[in-house]
């Protein structure tokens, strides 16, 4: 029985919702800690957000996947416990509604990276027919900004901050979790049939990206959160992009040369798109 109560909602951000958009192709997000919706996924400045011209571009509907991030701070709770319980109620909540109805990209962010990662591996020990209750191919991308694929030095620190989360020990260098779910996620890469681009950034983030409030502090650089060697998992085939941005704008892509990120996770999409519709020869 699961006891960790971390239920999941969708928010529609380009379409009219599952059961409406029958036949079209989506795009999932799914932030990472202390996230939601509007905070991660949106850009400040008055600017049509990016996953607007993802959709525009490729014809498909955004939802976003939120869910309780910011977790109870408890010595009684292991923080890999939690990673698998949320990945049960995400499988959970992707076969009841259905959302793998179509071809799928999903994008996720951080923490919302290896949360994903637990779920495929979850799902695919189920039944290595099926992602989440539909046929594999479904599955076209999946696009991971600035997820610790081996942890952060900085989520040390970020561990010692007030009101930080008991999962916060999931994003430390070499922690348990890291290292198991990477074997289990390299087992489960050997037999995928999907795409996989992750975005690293290059820019320090500050403080205030730890959690920090202090006036005068928080606006203060520290270092890369997620560095380029964590963020690139070092398996065959994945597709590195490089976001010259700290931790924050990597998931709003408010940031000067947005554009050309956005521009290889699209080619990356279509490129997907055309291997499963088995014309790779029109990638030329």
């Amino acid at each position: 029985m699961r006891t960790f109560q971390g239920k999941f909602s969708l928010d529609v951000l380009v379409g009219n919702g599952p059961e409406q958009d029958v036949g079209r192709p989506r795009i999932i997000l799914l932030h990472g800690m202390r996230g939601a919706t509007q905070r991660t996924w949106n850009p400040q400045k008055a600017v049509t957000p990016w996953y607007a011209e993802l959709a525009k571009q490729h014809n498909c509907v955004v939802y976003s996947l939120t869910y309780d991030a910011t977790f109870v701070r408890s010595r009684k709770r292991d923080s890999d416990a939690i990673l698998e319980e949320l990945a049960l109620d995400l499988i959970d909540f992707i076969i009841n509604r259905n959302l793998l109805a179509n071809s799928t990209v999903f994008v996720a962010y951080s923490y919302g990276g290896l949360l994903l990662k637990q779920a495929l591996c979850d799902s695919f020990m189920m039944d290595r027919d099926f992602y989440f209750g539909r046929r594999r191919h479904q599955l076209r991308t999946i696009i991971l900004l600035g997820v610790p694929h081996a942890g952060s030095r900085l989520a040390n620190f970020l561990r010692l901050i007030p009101g930080s989360t008991i999962a916060a020990k999931d994003l430390t260098v070499n922690s348990r979790t890291i290292k198991a779910l990477s074997r289990r996620f390299q087992r489960y890469w050997e037999r995928a049939s999907h795409a996989l681009v992750s975005v690293f950034e290059t820019r320090r983030s500050d403080f205030g990206c730890l959690g920090v409030n202090i006036p005068l502090v928080r606006d203060i650089p520290v270092a890369v959160f997620v560095s380029r060697e964590s963020a690139l998992s070092g398996l065959p085939r994945e597709i590195p992009v490089e976001a010259a941005c700290d931790h924050i704008r990597i998931a709003t892509f408010d940031y000067a040369g947005s554009e050309k990120t956005l521009a290889a996770l699209s080619a990356a999409i279509k490129a997907a798109e055309l291997i499963a519709s088995g014309n790779p020869l029109l990638l030329g």
